[in-house]
């Protein structure tokens, strides 16, 4: 599965099947998850900084390799990249979160991982949730991160990009419950930022990482402040 599927199936509430982030940063956290993919997988990387010197996490990210992957999400991200010039992530969280959500939505309930029930709100308005269906998928993920929390560290670059995403979020508590991995609230957060930070990931990846992170967290912060200071 896409790290975007495994951020998605974590995000859902297994019971309500509702999302434990609110809409306006669910696109932002999900695309992040797309280009961070795209990343790994040797089709982005950051601009080199004047004079050849590392990337800093505001560099702006190109497409180096536009072969198709073989998945319509990663497919249809790398096409829209491909087609604007070289730009900072946050300039392409918007292109490459269209119709994202319902894409893997649709994805996860066709694979039977969730489920698409049908409730009413308040008497009068409809709405869809997505409980779980078949937990296995899931399980796997959390056992993954759980472990990378618990240590420090996580075994690959997939998985600490995902508990990088989810600390950006800032729903890793609500996501892992502390207690799960035998650490407090606090030190759970500060888990989350050591796994993200892992310095065993290659220096042009975690230049692009780090741009990916800085512009989701910009994109969910901006509203928040916007909205608290109106």
């Amino acid at each position: 599965m896409l790290i975007a599927e495994d951020l998605t199936l974590l995000l859902l509430d297994d019971v309500k099947g509702t999302w434990l982030l609110d809409g306006s940063h669910r696109g932002p956290v999900l695309a992040g998850a797309v280009l961070t993919e795209l990343v790994l997988a040797g089709r982005l990387q950051p601009e080199p900084g004047p004079d050849g010197r590392q990337p800093g996490p505001k560099a702006k990210l190109v497409v180096v390799d536009d072969a198709p992957l073989g998945d319509p999400v990663l497919d249809a991200a790398l096409r829209r990249i491909g087609a604007r010039r070289p730009s900072r992530a946050d300039a392409l969280l918007g292109p490459v979160a269209k119709d994202l959500e319902h894409e893997l939505v649709s994805r996860l309930t066709a694979s039977g991982a969730i489920t698409a029930r049908q409730e009413t709100v308040l008497l009068f308005f409809p709405r869809t949730t997505h409980p779980a269906a078949d937990p296995t998928a899931e399980r796997s993920v959390r056992d993954r991160v759980a472990s990378a929390l618990r240590g420090g560290r996580a075994d690959d670059q997939r998985t600490a990009a995902l508990v990088a995403l989810l600390s950006v979020s800032g729903r890793l508590p609500k996501v892992v419950d502390p207690a799960s991995v035998g650490l407090e609230k606090k030190e759970l957060v500060a888990a989350g930022r050591a796994v993200a930070a892992d310095d065993r990931i290659a220096g042009g990846v975690k230049s692009a990482l780090a741009s990916v992170d800085a512009a989701v967290m910009a994109a969910i912060i901006v509203p928040v402040v916007v909205t608290g200071s109106s």
